[in-house]
């Protein structure tokens, strides 16, 4: 490795920017920047669409909540009748009430 020339005072020399700047990096800089923009605008439009289709929603939302729960209250009903039917289809047995012995009659 070679040494970098030292300074009459004898300390390595300062780092300087150089002022010449290559076409390829400033081509690269205006790339990256229509690139972000171009993102940035797309982002927009997706943003704009979205925003329409959830006004556009709105409504059947509010729908699907009404029709929600009034089948919470069908399936209420439902049960009802299915226990009024199992007590219909199965009536619980009669108590066995013990009943004296009839006396034969006499002719």
């Amino acid at each position: 490795m070679a040494m970098a020339a030292m300074n009459p005072a004898g300390f390595a020399p300062r780092w300087e920017i150089d002022k010449h700047i290559n076409i390829s990096v400033i081509f690269a800089g205006v790339c990256q920047v229509v690139a972000i923009v171009y993102f940035i605008a797309s982002l927009n439009i997706r943003v704009s669409n979205l925003e329409q289709i959830v006004v556009s929603i709105a409504p059947a939302q509010e729908r699907i909540t009404k029709l929600e729960v009034k089948l919470e209250n069908v399936g209420e009903g439902v049960s009802r009748i299915e226990n009024h039917i199992s007590k219909l289809v199965n009536p619980p047995p009669l108590p066995i009430i013990a009943v004296p012995p009839v006396s034969k009659r006499k002719k």
